[in-house]
């Protein structure tokens, strides 16, 4: 019996000892340095370290972290935050079914280093993204961010190409047919922030690609966030593409950009038969653009830029619509309004105050294709304009006026050509050998076809 008692006493000895580790165990892990080891343990990517300064893992109390620190070994991300918050704590998120509450983040940072090689055929194994397990989806969970800063820059850049600060918004997770969907409430992303040349090449030419490759900007752009709810989970690219729904607003303050793509080349090519361009080709973004913008199934389409090229001492103006893929194949639409100083009142330049010019662009950013717009019965009234000036040209119409008509309808009948060349859809039946006409005729009288007085350096 003896025995027995002192059995008894033991197994309750440590009995009590186990209730008292396991009751202490938050206290000590949130005191001491395994808190971070266990964190560590947690993550599935080995080449990157965390850190935090303290923490509260009380079973009953509300978890959070202070100083959080996640750094990759290679340099090229780097997390960090003054504090995290939930609502919640660990045990209650344990037993929620997948309900984790709201989340509080505060001043977290992001900064992001691309353009780095892994330092080892070892590292570049383990970072393969085709063998790590597919993520099956997220618990729901409402994360509320505030001052958060995003800076993401390339290997040979100094400066990041993108500088994000004092962000605040609200991410939402739900649970749908699909799998995981991550809601962000409308927010400002962007408020008067510098426009940049890598700002350009990195984001803004997906809705205005005439920016790619910009040689210099300047200006501010102003972005807001308006819809945003992106799958997450095991589906493919495709079905990502199809369930994703991305729409916002960009207002653009005094942009100026120094123009150097092909699609630029290619319009400016068009426009010269107007006159000489500025030495250093500049773009400028009316005042009155507010750009909408919306990411249907891995395409960017946007309406409302509208930007303004000087040319014969005239801005020309651009209604630029349309959308550009992820992968930056072209659908886009330039409508040209020309100036009334440069059409001035006669009867093409009047056809042309109605019905302007507009300009369909295919292919791709680096290998664009342009050509005339497919507008229903445009070339046909267009037709019926040319008829009715009559085949010795309109006497009211100024010498200046008449120059002016035939720069439109060389850049008509160049479009046209490349129709005729089975490049494109073919021309309207007669408007093109109506077009050749008048030029055969123009040149006939010793005038050159369709070209102004250039300006004199």
């Amino acid at each position: 019996m003896k025995n027995w008692s002192n059995r008894r006493k033991l197994f309750a000895f440590f009995a009590i000892d186990f209730v008292i580790l396991v009751a202490l165990a938050p206290t000590i892990l949130s005191k001491t340095s395994l808190r971070d080891r266990l964190i560590n343990a947690a993550l599935e990517e080995k080449s990157m370290k965390a850190s935090t300064q303290s923490a509260s893992l009380g079973y009953l109390t509300p978890l959070s972290i202070e100083g959080f620190e996640l750094n990759a070994d290679d340099g090229s991300l780097q997390v960090a935050m003054d504090s995290m918050a939930c609502e919640k704590s660990w045990l209650s998120m344990l037993f929620s079914g997948g309900d984790l509450g709201t989340i509080r983040f505060n001043q977290p940072s992001l900064s992001v280093v691309t353009g780095l090689k892994p330092q080892d055929s070892e590292a570049a194994e383990v970072s393969d993204p085709s063998e790590r397990q597919p993520l099956q989806g997220l618990p729901t969970f409402v994360a509320e961010v505030d001052r958060a800063r995003v800076a993401v820059r390339s290997m040979e850049q100094q400066n990041p190409a993108i500088d994000l600060e004092d962000l605040t918004f609200t991410i939402r997770s739900e649970q749908t047919d699909y799998g995981s969907m991550v809601q962000v409430d409308p927010t400002q992303i962007l408020d008067r922030q510098p426009l940049t040349p890598e700002l350009c090449n990195q984001g803004m030419q997906l809705i205005a690609p005439m920016f790619a490759d910009a040689l210099s900007v300047k200006g501010d752009v102003s972005f807001t966030l308006d819809h945003c709810v992106i799958p997450v989970g095991d589906l493919d690219a495709q079905q990502k593409q199809q369930l994703s729904e991305i729409d916002g607003t960009i207002q653009l303050s005094d942009v100026t950009v120094g123009l150097n793509n092909a699609i630029a080349d290619q319009i400016i090519g068009i426009l010269e038969r107007f006159g000489q361009t500025e030495s250093e080709l500049r773009m400028t973004v009316s005042r009155s653009s507010e750009v909408r913008f919306q990411v249907i199934d891995g395409r960017v389409h946007h309406q409302g830029l509208m930007l303004l090229l000087p040319i014969a001492q005239s801005d020309f103006e651009f209604n630029s619509s349309g959308s550009v893929g992820f992968d930056e194949t072209l659908d886009l639409r330039f409508t040209l309004a020309l100036p009334a100083s440069v059409l001035g009142d006669g009867a093409i330049g009047n056809f042309l105050s109605s019905d302007p010019l507009a300009i369909q662009v295919n292919g791709t950013v680096s290998d664009p294709r342009i050509r005339l717009a497919s507008d229903q019965g445009w070339q046909t009234r267009l037709q019926s304009v040319l008829d009715s000036i009559g085949s010795s040209g309109d006497p009211s119409e100024a010498p200046s006026i008449t120059e002016s008509a035939g720069a439109v309808l060389d850049i008509v009948g160049g479009l046209l050509d490349r129709a005729e060349d089975g490049e494109e859809e073919s021309a309207e039946p007669g408007l093109l050998d109506r077009i050749r006409q008048r030029r055969e005729e123009r040149e006939s009288e010793g005038r050159r076809p369709g070209l102004l007085r250039r300006r004199r350096q």
